[in-house]
């Protein structure tokens, strides 16, 4: 009884007051014995130093939190961008499509010889009403021959085909030679230039073979102004561009030279 007696004595004086171990006191003990042996001009610079760290540690937390902020804003505004990019594809994908059906459409009364000449006019004037982007429309036999046309006020007379002239551009007759050989609609890669336009090339049959063919030539600016919504035009600079990246329709801002900020 006496031994444990003596145990448990020593156990309380190794506590302190607060009932800690002794041990865990240790590190604030050494640091009063040295704050003790400083001289208070001494004890003054360090004193000085606490409120220092803390508006340091503030301002680093106001510079983490703003940074923060900025990272966050800035993703949420490619987000916005992004899904406003992909809205404006799908917008000229559509009117694309609608186009291209009623084109595919009078293609095929034109085959089955139900579309006269006057008939093809009206039609022609009605779709390029509907959708402005259309420049002209002509039909074409099989030797690259303008049989009927009809071309848009936009129209500018050196572009304008004539009826009986034969096809010479280039990029057409690349366009006519793809839908021969592919038997099956055709839209011609765009062309580069102050006038950027494309083609599309839809086929009419007797019986098997190709007979001739509907071609549709479209403004690329002309697609672009009238497939974008304006409000999305006011927001954005919006250009179309080749897979190579050369600029063919729409605002090219000229490229910033130095360092940006997003």
């Amino acid at each position: 009884i006496t031994l444990k007696n003596q145990i448990k004595h020593k156990e309380i004086e190794s506590m302190n007051e607060e009932g800690l171990p002794h041990l865990v006191k240790r590190p604030w003990w050494l640091w009063s014995r040295w704050w003790r042996k400083q001289t208070p001009g001494e004890q003054d610079r360090v004193a000085v130093l606490g409120p220092l760290l803390a508006v340091v540690l503030f301002s680093l937390a106001i510079l983490a939190t703003l940074a923060y902020l900025r990272i966050d804003e800035t993703d949420r505004e490619n987000e916005t961008v992004q899904r406003d990019a992909e809205f404006m594809q799908q917008k000229i994908r559509l009117r694309m499509n609608e186009s291209q059906d009623e084109i595919l459409s009078l293609a095929r009364d034109v085959g089955a010889g139900e579309v006269s000449l006057l008939e093809f006019q009206k039609r022609s004037e009605r779709l390029i009403d509907r959708h402005p982007e259309l420049l002209s429309v002509y039909v074409l036999d099989t030797q690259r021959r303008v049989k009927a046309t009809y071309n848009s006020a936009s129209m500018f007379g050196g572009q304008t085909t004539a009826i009986n002239s034969v096809l010479l551009e280039e990029d057409k007759i690349t366009g006519f030679n793809e839908t021969l050989q592919r038997q099956r609609p055709f839209v011609s890669p765009p062309t580069n230039g102050p006038y950027a336009n494309f083609n599309v090339f839809a086929p009419f049959f007797l019986k098997t073979q190709i007979n001739g063919m509907i071609v549709a030539e479209y403004s690329l600016d002309s697609l672009l102004i009238h497939s974008i919504p304006t409000d999305l035009h006011a927001k954005y600079a919006v250009a179309l561009l080749a897979p190579n990246g050369d600029p063919l329709a729409g605002t090219i801002l000229p490229e910033r030279k130095g360092p940006q900020i997003l």
